[in-house]
């Protein structure tokens, strides 16, 4: 019964940790992109700026609020990213404490079980004990 406890408990474990290395995968692709749409952002302010330095004050003012709001957004979605991580943490804690204390559950139901049968045997050995002896 314990073996299948812990096959049970390392099967859990096993679909677990791949839950939180399908999140983790997620999440690193998520800053892959954003990594990736910032190189752009500002690899194309780059080109501007060296292909057009007789901006405006105005225009460069405009360039630098984008690059704000894309910084922003960039802010934004790595704080998803960290919320969904946590929630995901969370939630492979509480399977953890779940599958535990039912694992724990059927292992108390298991002794307490076998704990009435040996019982019952004891007092039908002494029964007959009693009948064989007396």
């Amino acid at each position: 019964m314990l073996n299948e406890t812990a096959a049970a408990l390392d099967r859990s474990k096993g679909e677990v940790e791949s839950s939180f290395r399908q999140v983790q995968g997620e999440v690193t692709d998520a800053f892959d992109r954003a990594k990736q749409e910032m190189t752009g952002v500002l690899q194309a302010i780059r080109e501007e700026m060296a292909s057009d330095r007789i901006l405006s004050r105005e225009e460069t003012e405009a360039k630098v609020q984008q690059f704000m709001e894309v910084i922003t957004t960039f802010q934004d979605q790595i704080g998803e990213a960290a919320a969904e991580v946590t929630r995901s943490s969370e939630k492979i804690r509480d399977g953890f404490v779940e599958i535990r204390e039912e694992l724990g559950a059927m292992m108390r139901f298991s002794f307490a079980d076998l704990e009435k049968k040996m019982n019952a045997l004891e007092a039908r050995i002494k029964a007959l004990e009693k009948m064989v002896f007396h």
